[in-house]
Protein backbone atom coordinates (compact mmCIF):
# COMPACT_ATOMS: atom_id res chain seq x y z
CA UNK A 1 0.00 0.00 0.00
CA UNK A 2 1.37 3.59 -1.12
CA UNK A 3 -0.45 6.33 1.54
CA UNK A 4 1.16 8.76 -1.01
CA UNK A 5 -0.86 7.88 -4.21
CA UNK A 6 -4.08 9.08 -4.31
CA UNK A 7 -5.63 6.29 -6.11
CA UNK A 8 -4.91 4.34 -2.58
CA UNK A 9 -6.07 6.45 -0.26
CA UNK A 10 -9.63 4.70 -0.08
CA UNK A 11 -7.88 1.64 0.61
CA UNK A 12 -5.50 2.55 2.74
CA UNK A 13 -8.52 4.51 4.46
CA UNK A 14 -10.77 0.69 4.47
CA UNK A 15 -7.66 -1.04 5.60
CA UNK A 16 -7.02 0.88 8.75
CA UNK A 17 -10.56 0.75 9.39
CA UNK A 18 -11.01 -2.82 8.97
CA UNK A 19 -11.27 -5.69 11.95
CA UNK A 20 -9.65 -8.29 9.49
CA UNK A 21 -6.25 -5.96 8.68
CA UNK A 22 -3.37 -5.12 11.32
CA UNK A 23 -0.61 -2.49 10.26
CA UNK A 24 2.70 -3.61 11.06
CA UNK A 25 5.35 -1.19 9.26
CA UNK A 26 4.94 2.47 7.77
CA UNK A 27 8.41 3.46 5.31
CA UNK A 28 8.81 6.65 3.54
CA UNK A 29 6.14 5.65 0.49
CA UNK A 30 4.59 2.16 1.70
CA UNK A 31 2.63 1.05 4.43
CA UNK A 32 2.44 -2.98 5.24
CA UNK A 33 -0.86 -4.51 6.70
CA UNK A 34 -1.03 -8.11 7.42
CA UNK A 35 -4.22 -10.32 8.30
CA UNK A 36 -4.88 -9.80 11.76
CA UNK A 37 -6.19 -13.58 12.44
CA UNK A 38 -4.25 -16.54 11.55
CA UNK A 39 -4.35 -20.57 11.76
CA UNK A 40 -1.06 -20.74 13.80
CA UNK A 41 -1.74 -19.13 17.46
CA UNK A 42 1.77 -17.99 17.34
CA UNK A 43 1.83 -15.88 14.41
CA UNK A 44 -1.50 -14.39 15.32
CA UNK A 45 0.27 -13.02 18.70
CA UNK A 46 3.21 -11.95 16.77
CA UNK A 47 0.58 -9.58 14.66
CA UNK A 48 -0.78 -8.06 17.66
CA UNK A 49 2.95 -7.36 19.54
CA UNK A 50 4.00 -5.36 16.32
CA UNK A 51 0.82 -3.83 15.35
CA UNK A 52 0.94 -0.18 15.01
CA UNK A 53 -1.88 1.64 16.42
CA UNK A 54 -1.01 5.49 16.59
CA UNK A 55 1.14 6.60 13.70
CA UNK A 56 -0.74 7.29 10.80
CA UNK A 57 0.76 6.40 7.30
CA UNK A 58 1.46 9.22 4.88
CA UNK A 59 2.27 12.99 5.36
CA UNK A 60 -1.29 14.59 6.47
CA UNK A 61 0.19 16.62 9.51
CA UNK A 62 -3.69 17.03 11.18
CA UNK A 63 -3.53 13.78 13.42
CA UNK A 64 -0.22 15.07 14.37
CA UNK A 65 -1.33 18.11 15.90
CA UNK A 66 -4.68 17.50 17.13
CA UNK A 67 -5.55 17.80 21.00
CA UNK A 68 -6.37 14.56 21.53
CA UNK A 69 -3.55 12.78 20.38
CA UNK A 70 -1.10 10.99 22.58
CA UNK A 71 2.03 11.89 22.05
CA UNK A 72 3.92 9.71 24.33
CA UNK A 73 2.84 7.21 22.89
CA UNK A 74 3.64 8.27 19.70
CA UNK A 75 7.02 8.85 20.30
CA UNK A 76 7.03 5.17 21.66
CA UNK A 77 6.00 3.73 18.36
CA UNK A 78 8.45 5.75 16.60
CA UNK A 79 11.23 3.62 18.66
CA UNK A 80 10.46 0.57 16.70
CA UNK A 81 10.86 2.82 13.35
CA UNK A 82 14.18 4.65 13.82
CA UNK A 83 16.32 1.66 12.65
CA UNK A 84 14.51 1.06 9.65
CA UNK A 85 16.57 2.77 6.27
CA UNK A 86 12.90 3.10 4.70
CA UNK A 87 11.08 4.70 7.37
CA UNK A 88 14.00 7.89 7.82
CA UNK A 89 11.91 10.56 6.13
CA UNK A 90 8.90 9.39 7.80
CA UNK A 91 10.24 9.25 11.07
CA UNK A 92 11.69 12.76 10.45
CA UNK A 93 8.41 14.29 9.41
CA UNK A 94 6.86 13.03 13.05
CA UNK A 95 9.56 14.20 14.45
CA UNK A 96 9.56 17.71 12.83
CA UNK A 97 5.80 17.69 13.49
CA UNK A 98 5.91 16.93 17.21
CA UNK A 99 8.55 19.50 17.48
CA UNK A 100 6.29 22.29 15.91
CA UNK A 101 3.14 21.28 17.81
CA UNK A 102 3.35 23.71 20.43
CA UNK A 103 3.14 26.34 17.82
CA UNK A 104 0.07 24.87 16.11
CA UNK A 105 -2.75 27.56 16.28
CA UNK A 106 -6.46 25.39 15.83
CA UNK A 107 -4.54 22.64 16.18
CA UNK A 108 -2.34 23.64 12.79
CA UNK A 109 -5.74 25.14 11.11
CA UNK A 110 -4.40 29.01 11.72
CA UNK A 111 -0.89 28.25 11.05
CA UNK A 112 1.93 28.56 13.44
CA UNK A 113 2.35 31.17 15.96
CA UNK A 114 5.91 32.54 16.15
CA UNK A 115 8.71 31.01 18.97
CA UNK A 116 9.28 33.26 21.62
CA UNK A 117 10.89 31.14 24.09
CA UNK A 118 14.31 29.68 23.67
CA UNK A 119 12.65 26.48 23.96
CA UNK A 120 10.61 26.88 20.95
CA UNK A 121 12.83 28.65 18.91
CA UNK A 122 14.99 25.16 19.81
CA UNK A 123 12.07 23.11 18.49
CA UNK A 124 11.94 25.05 15.35
CA UNK A 125 15.50 24.58 14.41
CA UNK A 126 15.07 21.08 14.74
CA UNK A 127 12.07 20.81 12.77
CA UNK A 128 13.44 22.71 9.92
CA UNK A 129 16.51 20.37 10.26
CA UNK A 130 14.55 17.61 9.66
CA UNK A 131 12.40 18.78 7.23
CA UNK A 132 14.73 19.86 4.35
CA UNK A 133 15.92 16.70 2.82
CA UNK A 134 12.27 15.30 2.96
CA UNK A 135 11.34 16.23 -0.81
CA UNK A 136 14.45 14.74 -1.82
CA UNK A 137 13.40 11.52 -0.26
CA UNK A 138 9.96 11.49 -1.20
CA UNK A 139 9.53 13.59 -4.61
CA UNK A 140 5.87 13.33 -5.03
CA UNK A 141 5.00 14.93 -1.88
CA UNK A 142 5.43 18.81 -2.16
CA UNK A 143 3.41 19.19 0.74
CA UNK A 144 6.79 18.72 2.48
CA UNK A 145 8.09 21.25 0.65
CA UNK A 146 5.05 23.56 2.19
CA UNK A 147 5.75 22.73 5.46
CA UNK A 148 9.54 23.24 5.12
CA UNK A 149 8.86 26.72 3.67
CA UNK A 150 6.57 27.08 7.02
CA UNK A 151 9.24 26.09 9.40
CA UNK A 152 11.56 27.94 7.34
CA UNK A 153 9.49 31.53 7.80
CA UNK A 154 9.14 31.03 11.92
CA UNK A 155 12.94 30.74 11.58
CA UNK A 156 13.34 33.64 9.98
CA UNK A 157 15.59 32.33 7.15
CA UNK A 158 12.92 34.18 4.93
CA UNK A 159 15.47 33.58 1.54
CA UNK A 160 15.14 29.52 2.13
CA UNK A 161 11.18 29.83 2.22
CA UNK A 162 10.96 32.22 -0.64
CA UNK A 163 12.86 29.81 -2.40
CA UNK A 164 11.02 26.46 -1.79
CA UNK A 165 7.92 28.35 -2.65
CA UNK A 166 8.67 28.89 -5.69
CA UNK A 167 10.06 25.68 -6.56
CA UNK A 168 6.79 24.15 -5.91
CA UNK A 169 4.71 27.32 -7.26
CA UNK A 170 2.45 25.32 -9.82
CA UNK A 171 2.56 21.77 -8.49
CA UNK A 172 1.36 22.55 -4.85
CA UNK A 173 -1.89 24.44 -4.60
CA UNK A 174 -2.26 23.47 -1.42
CA UNK A 175 -4.03 25.73 1.37
CA UNK A 176 -0.64 25.39 3.85
CA UNK A 177 1.32 26.70 0.89
CA UNK A 178 -1.44 29.87 -0.14
CA UNK A 179 -1.60 30.97 3.41
CA UNK A 180 2.45 30.56 3.44
CA UNK A 181 3.49 32.89 1.02
CA UNK A 182 1.29 35.44 2.70
CA UNK A 183 3.22 34.58 5.98
CA UNK A 184 6.47 35.00 4.84
CA UNK A 185 4.85 38.52 2.89
CA UNK A 186 3.95 39.83 6.61
CA UNK A 187 7.73 38.39 7.84
CA UNK A 188 8.62 40.57 5.26
CA UNK A 189 6.64 43.65 5.59
CA UNK A 190 4.08 43.64 2.72
CA UNK A 191 1.52 44.30 4.42
CA UNK A 192 -0.28 45.82 1.98
CA UNK A 193 -0.57 42.61 -0.31
CA UNK A 194 -1.36 40.53 2.36
CA UNK A 195 -4.10 42.75 3.33
CA UNK A 196 -5.18 42.77 -0.16
CA UNK A 197 -5.55 39.32 -0.37
CA UNK A 198 -7.31 39.04 2.66
CA UNK A 199 -10.00 41.15 1.41
CA UNK A 200 -10.98 38.99 -1.30
CA UNK A 201 -10.80 35.92 0.45
CA UNK A 202 -13.00 37.61 3.16
CA UNK A 203 -15.40 38.17 0.08
CA UNK A 204 -16.03 34.41 -0.30
CA UNK A 205 -18.54 33.07 2.33
CA UNK A 206 -16.64 29.49 3.42
CA UNK A 207 -13.95 32.12 4.51
CA UNK A 208 -16.11 33.96 7.11
CA UNK A 209 -14.64 32.03 9.94
CA UNK A 210 -11.46 30.83 8.63
CA UNK A 211 -9.13 30.85 11.26
CA UNK A 212 -5.87 31.13 9.37
CA UNK A 213 -7.07 34.32 8.03
CA UNK A 214 -8.03 35.87 11.45
CA UNK A 215 -4.39 35.09 12.59
CA UNK A 216 -2.83 37.01 9.51
CA UNK A 217 -5.61 39.73 10.11
CA UNK A 218 -4.09 39.93 14.26
CA UNK A 219 -0.90 39.82 12.58
CA UNK A 220 -1.08 43.11 9.80
CA UNK A 221 -1.36 45.22 13.36
CA UNK A 222 1.87 43.49 14.47
CA UNK A 223 5.43 44.30 14.19
CA UNK A 224 7.05 41.44 12.36
CA UNK A 225 8.28 38.48 14.04
CA UNK A 226 11.29 38.79 12.59
CA UNK A 227 12.57 42.09 12.87
CA UNK A 228 15.26 42.80 9.48
CA UNK A 229 17.02 39.41 10.69
CA UNK A 230 14.94 37.39 7.77
CA UNK A 231 16.92 37.75 4.68
CA UNK A 232 19.83 35.97 5.04
CA UNK A 233 20.60 32.54 2.75
CA UNK A 234 20.28 29.42 3.96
Amino acid sequence: MQPVIAEHQAALDSMLKSSDFRLVMIENKHALFVRAASDKPSETRSVADSEIHELSPGYVAAWLLARTTDVAAIRRELIGLRAEPNARAYVAWVDALLALRPLARAEGRAGFAPPVTVSEQAGVRFALERLRPLRAMVEDVPSLSAYRARAAILACELAEAETVLRDIRGEDSSRESIFAAQELALRRGDRQSVRAVIEAARARPEAANDPWLAALERALNQPSSCGAAGSGKH
